[in-house]
């Protein structure tokens, strides 16, 4: 393997890092925002803190998901006045 190939290769692996770094960051912010509004939703509906966690982690679940989704989404929120 000559020099300019190992250098190559170098650089490859340091985009794949640099990649996986922003890929990671995307990741944390596009949580925080997910468990904002998740819980700014659950607020609107009226679910107790108990229930805003249970419903979050079943919202983690593959399957159950779509239906905690649609649940937040067609429920109809309270009336403030």
């Amino acid at each position: 393997m000559t020099t300019l190939e190992k250098l190559k290769m170098t650089q490859q692996e340091d985009n794949l890092v640099i990649g996986e770094i922003l890929l990671f960051m995307g990741g944390v912010v596009f949580l925080v925002f997910y468990i904002f509004l998740f819980n700014a939703r659950c607020n609107d509906i009226g679910l107790s803190t108990s229930e805003k966690i249970g419903a979050f982690f079943v919202s983690l679940i593959p399957i159950l998901s779509l239906f905690v989704f649609l649940h937040l989404i067609f429920k109809k929120g309270e009336e403030y006045q």
